[in-house]
């Protein structure tokens, strides 16, 4: 054992250690430090669509508090909120209730109690409508209006289950409204709830790739305004010769892509 002992101070003495500062930070405060927010706020993933972006809504949501402040509870109960997979799995209200009275109390309880297996995605009419309810409530919280959910059969107020409003919680609230929204709310959900002026300027971009004139943005809001349906005007414009001359445009540079490979 001596032996050992004086060979090894020996040939630490001949092949000293790299005498550079070793890093010790961690990586994702590395990651934050370069401009990246908290690693994508620790690597979103909501398992409805595992592999989709960072959206923007989840960004801008993230971005609304400063990771520095957030406690590693926090991050945790924000994972669970992530890989949330309780609409369609059979103890879905158990589930929401968890991580609700996990944002409540400020605490993570050490393992997760969401199953996150991906399941078949169908999901009944009275189930979505439930989660509808959930997210309505939810969202009335961040907008401080009193609002109430059923508990354990029993109907509470938001505000009385969440205790004090904080910036940390409305932010975790705020993550699990969007991610409820994910798996009940379609395309034309989101597109019946936009304003007209926002509606009518999207659909502009999307069909003709442009902003409505100032003029044709009035006159398009005061239709909808005297009962012309959304569905009517999304055909109008997308049949139109302009949508139809940028369609033939984009195919027209397609074709001379796909002839070059």
């Amino acid at each position: 054992m001596g032996k050992l002992f004086l060979y090894t101070v020996a040939v630490s003495l001949l092949f000293p250690l790299p005498s550079w500062p070793i890093d010790l930070k961690d990586k994702d405060i590395q990651r934050e430090s370069e401009g990246s927010w908290a690693k994508e706020a620790r690597i979103w993933r909501n398992v409805i669509n595992g592999n989709s972006d960072y959206d923007p809504r989840m960004r801008k949501i993230d971005q609304s508090i400063k990771p520095e402040s957030l406690s590693s509870a926090d991050w945790r109960i924000r994972s669970l909120i992530t890989r949330y997979d309780g609409v369609n799995h059979y103890k879905s209200e158990e589930n929401f209730e968890f991580i609700l009275n996990a944002i409540a109390e400020g605490t993570y309880p050490g393992y997760p109690a969401v199953d996150v297996l991906t399941r078949a995605w169908q999901i009944d009419l009275n189930r979505r409508n439930r989660v509808k309810e959930w997210i309505f409530a939810l969202d009335q919280w961040t907008h401080g209006i009193p609002a109430t959910l059923m508990v354990s059969g029993k109907e509470v107020s938001v505000s009385s289950l969440l205790g004090k409003r904080t910036a940390e919680k409305l932010w975790l609230v705020q993550s699990f409204s969007w991610t409820l929204r994910s798996f009940v709310e379609s395309a034309k959900d989101r597109v019946e709830s936009l304003t007209a002026e926002v509606f009518v300027r999207s659909l502009y971009l999307a069909a003709l790739g442009r902003e409505p004139s100032p003029d044709d943005l009035l006159y398009r809001i005061e239709e909808l305004g005297s009962g012309k349906d959304r569905a009517s005007l999304i055909a109008e414009v997308y049949s139109s010769e302009e949508a139809d001359a940028r369609r033939l445009a984009e195919i027209d540079v397609h074709s001379i892509r796909t002839m070059k490979k």
